[in-house]
């Protein structure tokens, strides 16, 4: 089951574009993620961890704690889909992220990034946080409430952005 809603706060509604629960089993496989440009905060409340592999053969493993930052992507990412089974998802909009972060966004392409490098204690407990939640609903005021207590520079993206980028 998934369940997704638009932030609740109207201080969040310019920066962030929704906040994903996501429960059920998917076959484990590799699966290729294609590039992008947005990022989000993944928290892996399945099991504590993040995989990507690497390498023509996938045989280089990159491991990450289970709350990151997923920076922009140029290039496609492998990714484990046993990872997917319990998860939460801040989407940010397009130019939404840097508010949030004091670390330059460009500093976070085609990684995954751990939280708690990011937001020291915040991102470090914010997964046991979200187990405590136990509901969608619960999680979601959860996010919400350290995304308001993160917000570090409240500079509304400029609305000519998703325009400029859907031109290039």
């Amino acid at each position: 089951s998934t369940v997704g809603a638009r932030p609740f706060s109207t201080i969040l509604a310019p920066f962030v574009e929704s906040i994903h629960y996501h429960e059920g089993e998917i076959p484990p496989r590799l699966e290729r993620i294609l590039p992008g440009g947005r990022i989000h905060v993944m928290v892996n409340l399945y099991e504590d961890e993040f995989r990507t592999y690497h390498g023509p053969t996938c045989a280089t493993v990159h491991r990450t704690i289970g709350a990151v930052l997923g920076g922009p992507h140029s290039e496609a990412t492998m990714i484990d889909t046993r990872e997917q089974r319990c998860l939460v998802t801040v989407n940010f909009k397009l130019g939404g992220a840097g508010p949030f972060f004091k670390t330059p966004l460009g500093e976070t392409r085609d990684q995954l990034v751990d939280l708690d490098q990011l937001w020291g204690r915040d991102g470090a407990v914010l997964r046991e946080r979200l187990l405590e939640a136990r509901t969608p609903a619960a999680m979601f005021q959860v996010l919400e409430s350290l995304l308001v207590k993160r917000l570090v520079n409240p500079q509304v993206p400029d609305p000519m952005l998703p325009f400029a980028a859907r031109a290039l």
